[in-house]
C-alpha cells in the first residue's frame, strides 16, 4: 500500500506493510467516508505522530 505524507509542503510516496486487517479497516474507512486510501492512511499517520510527538501538531 502507497501512502502519500506531506513533507515541507510536498507530497512524497511512502510505502508501507502493513497486515491484511490493518489494510481491510482502512479500505473500509474510506468507503465510508467517500475518501481515498491514501487520504485516510495519511490522516492516520499524521495523527499518530502526534500522539507521539506533540510539537509536530504544531508543524
Amino acid at each position: 500500500m502507497k501512502k502519500y505524507v506531506r513533507s515541507k509542503n510536498s507530497m512524497k510516496v511512502v510505502s508501507l506493510t502493513v497486515p491484511q486487517e490493518i489494510r481491510q479497516k482502512i479500505e473500509e474507512m474510506a468507503e465510508t467516508e467517500d475518501r481515498t486510501v491514501s487520504y485516510i492512511s495519511s490522516r492516520l499517520l499524521r495523527k499518530g505522530l502526534e500522539l507521539c510527538e506533540p510539537t509536530f501538531a504544531q508543524k
